[in-house]
């Protein structure tokens, strides 16, 4: 009997825990055996971040719950709000890692993000708010700002402010 369908027990579960023993190969073995399951909390998990992105995408109708890292920060997949403004910026790993978080908001305070960036972070984690300063002008804004004022200051190369607008989350005026 797989360790898999031990750990289901006699009934069939919604619900199943796993460790670092079990491998994606195994799982998707034992998948059809349980045809009740809803979530798979996997912990420590084994798969790398393709790995994980794959069974996601060929189980779509059950919830995975993992750990996630990014520098040091070790975060749960289920997390809404993740803090990473302690950690070097890098914005590819964020990338990577989006897809397979909750996160409605990450905190990049502490990280320099351009343009470039942004679109980056923003195609990866469609619906995320993330957090960090803005350089526009000679001025900082932050980028959950909902209005920017530049006061008296006349914008001669409107060019460049419409190409930074994609670095606030919701800016409305």
């Amino acid at each position: 009997l797989s360790p898999i369908l031990e750990a289901a027990g006699t009934e069939e579960p919604t619900a199943l825990g796993l460790n670092e023993e079990s491998t994606m190969e195994d799982f998707l073995s034992v998948l059809p055996q349980l045809p009740k399951l809803k979530e798979v909390t996997w912990k420590p998990c084994p798969l790398s971040i393709e790995e994980r992105k794959e069974l996601r995408e060929q189980c779509p109708d059950i919830r995975f719950i993992w750990d996630l890292q990014l520098g040091g920060t070790v975060f749960s997949s289920l997390s809404e709000e993740v803090d990473l403004s302690g950690e070097a910026k890098d914005v590819a790993a964020l990338a990577e890692l989006l897809p397979l978080m909750a996160a409605k908001s990450v905190d990049l305070s502490t990280w320099d993000i351009g343009i470039e960036d942004a679109k980056a972070l923003r195609e990866a984690g469609k619906g995320v708010s993330f957090l960090y300063s803005v350089e526009l002008y000679g001025q900082t804004f932050s980028s959950a700002d909902t209005e920017i004022d530049f006061g008296e200051l006349e914008l001669i190369d409107t060019a460049e402010l419409e190409e930074s607008l994609v670095l606030f989350n919701d800016l409305r005026k």
